[in-house]
């Protein structure tokens, strides 16, 4: 048995502190007072409080306690003598009252309406509430149209909070078994990098609600059910696709915030209600053309999950576990068959934004699972210089699948394969006067026709299309440059993890800049030569990364300018996690000679990514739970 040394003991303390750190934040947030919307605010509206106009607004209750309700004032106003009465019935019965005297009320401050108990066992009940008052002033009070918007504190420990400090504590006894496995213990790598994937994976996506994977209400859940009716052989109309009517819910939880979760959480395991007739839903589906067959894993998962009679949200998740499966297979075949540097999937399979977008019914897991196999058999190919018929057939039938996918986007993707056959041709053969003659004739005629078809396409085009900056390429270079300078950091930090495109909430910005340090690092000592990979390869793996960039940045810049985004001068829309099917190629175009066997300890990434792994979790529960 190994002998815990004093650097060791010291190293486990530091680390152990940081997380109990996070433990607690958690901690403070789930047990802090919240304040809940019931009727959100509009500024436009407003409706009058004074003695000729008492106001009673009726409310839905979720929770099961409230201190107080706050109401929003529609200016900044001041009086000598208002006070509010306030009374709260259940039905006809009085259940709180009280008065608040108000001298000074601004837009930016609620006013609260306290209640001198605790009221209770309030959960699903219909409130109203009546304001009233003797003052001759007039008090305006912000409506979301015809109703008094209002929210409800309460510090009860809710559902939601106790699940995020469950996890917390487990996430915490995870730490210390990674710790121990790595320092006592001899495991199998693959099988502990798919279990850490698998778990990591599992818990990041239970604080993910259907719906929050980026597009998965607009486009991804309405495809994955339409195909489910396919499966099950259900006359479908892309126009209106037929739902379960207790499924119509499902769309109900995007922007994921303290309150959402809450009513995800409660609602998640709840028996399915019964109403399984089929109803026209007013969704539609959304034309992806040829490359709709990558629902079809999602879709089975839905189907099943309807035969079973689950509810809306475990079908949706079945879905996004098989998709997850997928990726786990194809993570599992990297690891198996990769004959070096297996540490560039372990790095990005542990990604946040990678097990977000593979546990999703979006296509992107299913990209995802194509782009890492058709780098893995390069990697074959490379080393061993030929392929089995079996992984042949594996790396044909991938890049066939991937080619279509998101319009061609990662089509240049099954260049990096190709590219070894041209690795033994003898390009000392061009440098004489011959050959560059003829390097210069190939490239005179392609700038001539270049030139033409700008000349002849260039009043035709639209300039909203993606060849308006191929024809205009000075235009396209004050655009490129404009749009890298303002989104760059975006760019590189949502590749990582960044906001998870979940609006407001995102992971802490230094776990995220601890995962693009491990990978630098891990740049910094492959060395591709090890596999073969001449530098000739290495430039076709740094133009397919460009083009696949350019590319999607083009296609947004059509996207942005058709709804009016673009401003003339930044493209809109573009998100690191676009590129994340290339980034497999990165860690090959670097020339590197520092590697050497056993220099890159694979357990110690793997922990480590683990560990980053378990902070942007509990960063996550600490922005769900404060918003």
């Amino acid at each position: 048995m190994k002998k815990i040394s004093f650097n060791s003991f010291i190293k486990f303390c530091c680390l152990f502190f940081i997380i109990f750190t996070f433990f607690m934040l958690v901690k403070d947030s789930a047990i802090k007072t919240r304040c809940y919307s019931v009727i959100p605010m509009n500024n436009e509206y407003y409706v009058e409080l004074n003695s000729f106009n008492q106001i009673a607004q009726e409310f839905d209750v979720s929770n099961k306690q409230i201190e107080a309700i706050q109401v929003f004032a529609h200016e900044d106003e001041s009086f000598d003598d208002f006070t509010i009465k306030y009374s709260l019935y259940d039905k006809e019965t009085l259940i709180g009252n009280g008065s608040l005297k108000v001298e000074n009320v601004t837009k930016d401050n609620p006013i609260v309406l306290g209640f001198k108990d605790k009221l209770t066992n309030l959960k699903g009940k219909k409130l109203k509430l009546v304001l009233s008052t003797d003052s001759t002033s007039t008090l305006n009070l912000n409506t979301d149209k015809h109703n008094l918007s209002l929210s409800i504190v309460t510090n009860e420990f809710t559902s939601f909070s106790k699940l995020a400090l469950i996890t917390s504590g487990f996430l915490v006894v995870l730490f210390c078994v990674m710790a121990f496995i790595l320092k006592f213990c001899r495991l199998d790598f693959n099988k502990y990098c798919l279990a850490s994937v698998f778990v990591l994976g599992m818990i990041l996506n239970v604080f993910i609600p259907v719906g929050n994977v980026p597009d998965e209400i607009n486009a991804h859940i309405k495809n994955a059910y339409h195909i489910s009716n396919n499966i099950l052989g259900i006359q479908d109309d892309v126009n209106n696709i037929k739902m379960r009517k207790c499924d119509l819910d499902i769309f109900n939880y995007g922007y994921a915030n303290d309150v959402v979760m809450n009513r995800y959480v409660q609602n998640v395991l709840n028996k399915n209600s019964g109403e399984t007739e089929l109803v026209d839903s007013e969704q539609k589906v959304v034309q992806v053309g040829i490359y709709m067959y990558t629902y079809f894993v999602s879709g089975l998962g839905i189907a099943i999950g309807r035969l079973l009679n689950l509810n809306g949200l475990l079908c949706v998740l079945l879905g996004r576990f098989l998709n997850f499966s997928l990726f786990l297979l194809a993570l599992g075949y990297c690891l198996k068959k990769t004959p070096k540097f297996k540490e560039i999937f372990v790095l990005l399979a542990l990604f946040p934004i990678t097990l977000q977008q593979a546990f999703s019914v979006s296509y992107d897991s299913i990209v995802l699972s194509l782009a890492f196999l058709i780098t893995s058999l390069t990697m074959q190919l490379f080393y061993n210089r030929k392929l089995g018929k079996k992984e042949i057939i594996l790396l044909v039938i991938s890049c066939l699948l991937l080619i279509p996918c998101k319009s061609f986007a990662y089509s240049p993707l099954v260049l990096a394969p190709l590219s070894f056959f041209i690795k033994d041709i003898d390009f000392e053969r061009f440098k004489n006067k011959k050959g560059y003659i003829t390097i210069g004739v190939i490239l005179a005629l392609l700038c001539f026709a270049y030139i033409l078809a700008a000349i002849i396409l260039g009043r035709m085009v639209s300039n909203v299309s993606v060849l308006y900056l191929a024809i205009h390429p000075r235009f396209f270079y004050t655009v490129l440059r404009q749009t890298l300078y303002n989104r760059s950091n975006f760019y590189i930090l949502s590749a990582v993890g960044g906001s998870m495109e979940l609006c407001h909430v995102g992971i802490f910005a230094p776990i995220i800049l601890g995962y693009i340090c491990v990978m630098s690092i891990l740049i910094s000592k492959i060395n591709p030569g090890l596999l073969g990979i001449k530098k000739i390869n290495q430039y076709i793996f740094a133009l397919i990364i460009i083009i696949c960039f350019l590319g999607t940045l083009s296609g947004m810049y059509t996207w942005s300018c058709s709804i009016g985004l673009f401003g003339g001068s930044v493209i809109e829309g573009f998100q690191g996690r676009y590129i994340l099917p290339v980034i497999p190629l990165l860690f090959l175009c670097f020339n590197k000679d520092t590697y050497e066997a056993g220099s890159i300890s694979k357990f110690k990434l793997l922990n480590t990514c683990n560990y980053l792994g378990i902070l942007a979790i509990f960063s996550m529960m600490i922005e769900l739970l404060t918003h």
